[in-house]
């Protein structure tokens, strides 16, 4: 009876040792992650952390916004992915609680008798869940797997926001450049309805492709406009990605323009671009569609 006394005792002891410190196995996640993106986590757990992030994200925030600053911006300020890490604080939680038992009932009764015998009668009792013991190692290997399942999850949501920052900046990097490309269309169709105007109004172009210049300008302005709003959609998609508290600030931040490859193809031929003069037919006389800009 002792020795069950003595073996229930140190079994309750052990499992109130089980720690609820989430940083080992968020260290797991980081590790992981880090191995296959090569961008390290943050995990603001305390004031001090979220200044250090805070201060970070100023910095990063000051120059252009660039693939890997945009990246490590959300892996540190996006606030779902900060709520997603919250996930292995309770799964440890969890498998903390999953190694304990339940306390032991200790009762007793101390009888004074009035007469003979005079002996006082002690009565000391202690009860003990003891299938809660049996089934502990279970639980523990339940709440291991649990865990290991949170981890994995964490990691996967990471990874998916690691891609849709990575997709959401390329976008919006080319929207941008095709706005302004299409901005330069727009003030060459300008110039041409212009030129088109003053040779309409000399008597030198008929009204129809003076009307096709009109139109074609017009066109252009509205194809100007269209991705315009395609270019904020894209960017507010971003700034979502990268949190609410950078997104003011990173509404502002410039997209760094990728290397173009102009230079090199160039020098294949002249160093100058084709001029209209170097053309191998000269353009119709009062017929400026040469010059025109379509965009479709």
């Amino acid at each position: 009876m002792k020795r069950l006394l003595l073996a229930l005792g140190a079994s309750g002891l052990l499992s109130g040792c089980a720690s609820v410190n989430p940083r080992p196995a968020f260290t797991e996640v980081d590790k992981s992650v880090s191995e296959r993106t090569g961008e390290p986590l943050a995990w603001a757990r305390t004031p001090n952390e979220g200044q250090q992030a805070e201060q970070s994200l100023g910095e990063w925030l000051q120059n252009d916004l660039t693939i890997a600053s945009a990246t490590r911006i959300a892996l540190v300020n996006n606030r779902s992915l900060q709520a997603t890490f919250e996930e292995i604080g309770v799964s440890q939680a969890d498998l903390a609680q999953a190694g304990l038992v339940r306390n032991p009932q200790f009762d007793g009764f101390l009888r004074f008798p009035q007469g003979l015998p005079s002996g006082n009668n002690v009565e000391l009792g202690l009860v003990q869940d003891v299938l809660d013991i049996l089934v502990r190692p279970l639980r523990r290997k339940i709440g291991a797997a649990q865990q290991e399942q949170t981890k994995l999850r964490v990691g996967n949501d990471v990874l998916g926001l690691i891609a849709e920052v990575k997709t959401a900046y390329f976008t919006l990097q080319a929207a941008q450049q095709m706005a302004g490309r299409l901005e330069l269309i727009m003030e060459v169709n300008r110039a041409a309805a212009e030129f088109a105007q003053k040779q309409h109004e000399a008597g030198t172009m008929s009204d129809l492709d003076f009307a096709t210049h009109r139109a074609t300008y017009d066109q252009s302005k509205i194809d100007v406009a269209i991705e315009a709003t395609q270019v904020r959609g894209d960017r507010e998609r971003l700034n979502r990605l990268l949190g609410s508290g950078a997104r003011t600030r990173a509404g502002r931040s410039r997209i760094s323009s990728p290397r173009s490859p102009t230079k090199t193809s160039r020098s294949r031929g002249s160093n100058r671009w084709p001029s209209p003069s170097a053309s191998t037919s000269p353009p119709r006389a009062g017929a400026w569609t040469w010059w025109a800009v379509r965009w479709r």
